[in-house]
């Protein structure tokens, strides 16, 4: 008897959970509104403001975490094969970290990247990513393609511009 319990009790908060998970699912099906601002505070980018035409790559992440870093590099080792995608690195980092991440990659050259930060925390409130890295692409028409978390194959990052 207690065996049926418990296991109906573990059966009913799995189910909660996903239904929780398949409801964020469906909010960020399209391209959700949320507002980031660029490094020099000159720019304020509202997503229902971008305008189709180009997949975008929303990578959140911590400018002091090793596998953003990581990521970041090859993302960079690849840019011709994202030339046509618009590469959003998103963050609720330090400033000043985010300064000499940006510096040190160079990121602030290179025409398609936009650097922000999340300063509403509304990228955070969207997505509720789990862990830094973090990307969601989205295709040409605002719809989302695919999901990545912690360690991402280029590759794939790649591919997933594509579709």
């Amino acid at each position: 008897m207690r065996t049926i319990i418990l296991y109906t009790l573990l059966l009913s908060l799995t189910s909660c959970h996903f239904r929780v998970n398949r409801n964020r699912l469906s909010h960020i099906r399209q391209l959700p509104d949320f507002r980031i601002i660029s490094l020099d505070s000159t720019r304020c980018i509202n997503t229902e403001c971008i305008t189709n035409g180009q997949p975008m790559v929303f990578f959140y992440f911590d400018p002091d975490c090793t596998h953003c870093q990581k990521v970041t590099k090859e993302l960079l080792q690849h840019r011709n094969q994202l030339s046509n995608t618009k590469l959003y690195w998103v963050t609720n980092g330090d400033e000043e970290l985010l300064k000499r991440f940006c510096q040190f990659y160079h990121l602030d050259t290179i025409q398609n990247i936009m650097i922000g930060k999340d300063y509403e925390y509304s990228f955070y409130r969207a997505f509720q990513p789990p862990a830094v890295p973090f990307l969601a692409i989205y295709n040409n028409q605002k719809s989302l393609v695919k999901i990545y978390k912690g360690e991402i194959n280029i590759h794939s990052i790649i591919a997933a511009t594509r579709e």
